[in-house]
């Protein structure tokens, strides 16, 4: 897949958490869109290797 792709997909991870994180307050969901954020944005860096 395009790296640019990944890029995309974690910021949009980011931009759900912050308008969930307002609107509703913290969540247990936070736990596991942050390290998939992460992942996104090594994959998108060449850190992994997709």
């Amino acid at each position: 897949m395009n790296k640019k792709f990944f890029s995309i997909i974690g910021w949009g991870l980011l931009l759900v958490m912050m308008v969930t994180w307002i609107g509703f307050g913290y969540s247990s969901w936070f736990l596991l869109l942050l390290p998939l954020a992460y992942i996104c944005f090594a994959i998108n860096d060449g850190s992994i290797k997709s």
